[in-house]
């Protein structure tokens, strides 16, 4: 299993994501939260099974959210740039990394 890293703007993301949840139902947010690591795990596991699609980097789904996890391959880590709830702009992924 290769090792990762976050760019510092994903935290951001994480928790701009999990506290937006969390207002609608009380949980959500930790069930997204888990949803997410889960997908890093998926990353790590079997990167080159994920295409890199037109923001440069490599998009995971997650399952039960409409949320997309972006990574990339860095050398032998798994660098995690953003991770979007359906209807946020990706265009701010090429300045991560």
């Amino acid at each position: 299993m290769k090792s990762y890293r976050f760019v510092e703007e994903v935290y951001e993301d994480l928790e701009t994501t999990i506290e937006w949840l969390d207002d609608k139902q009380i949980g959500l947010g930790h069930e997204f939260e888990s949803e997410f690591f889960a997908a890093v795990n998926v990353a790590r596991t079997n990167p080159t099974s994920y295409a890199i699609d037109q923001t440069g980097y490599r998009p995971i789904p997650l399952k039960r959210f409409s949320a997309v996890m972006y990574f990339s391959i860095e050398q032998d880590i798994i660098v995690v740039a953003g991770v979007f709830m359906g209807g946020r702009s990706e265009t701010n992924l090429r300045d991560r990394g």
